[in-house]
């Protein structure tokens, strides 16, 4: 994840959730995860670990469909952190995959917030999960869906060893 991404979900967190605005705003936190995985399980014994950073662990999953509506997935990762799952990343590659993954994503939960005109970017935020979709200049994308109380524990338990080391200093 980029550190760009990074900041946007962090300043979200800071700042406050906005309300639901409509029912399928309201399905990114009924559903809490992704296809038959939820926010906060455990890893599944079908997983296979990619790398591992600290508390966080990536894995992918073998038997994973790629196909998402029209779009093929280059990759699904599952993010987990402290043994429990708070992300799923999905990267697409070109224009038609890219654009057809956004097509199904708007259509599940609604347009989203778009930063910047000039760039084919956006954010849901519920109260439970937040969802972005950035694309690239060569129309490669990627969707990651969040666990709202997973990242927020993530960015104590980074903001806690930070204050650690200050005082190592």
């Amino acid at each position: 994840m980029s550190v760009r991404t990074v900041s946007i979900l962090w300043l979200l967190l800071c700042v406050g959730r906005g309300a639901l605005a409509d029912g399928k705003l309201a399905d990114l936190d009924t559903r809490n995860g992704f296809r038959d995985l939820h926010f906060g399980d455990a890893v599944p014994e079908t997983m296979t670990l990619v790398t591992t950073d600290g508390k966080t662990n990536y894995y992918t999953r073998p038997s994973d469909d790629l196909t998402i509506g029209a779009a093929k997935a280059q990759r699904i990762s599952y993010k987990f952190y402290g043994g429990h799952l708070a992300g799923v990343l999905i990267e697409t590659k070109g224009a038609a995959d890219s654009h057809a993954l956004l097509d199904v994503l708007k259509k599940d939960y609604g347009p989203g917030n778009k930063s910047n005109q000039f760039l084919e970017d956006r954010l849901w935020t519920g109260e439970r999960v937040l969802l972005s979709y950035q694309e690239n200049p060569t129309k490669d994308a990627k969707a990651m869906f969040h666990s709202v109380p997973l990242l927020e524990e993530e960015n104590t338990d980074k903001a806690n060893a930070a204050k650690k080391g200050v005082r190592d200093l």
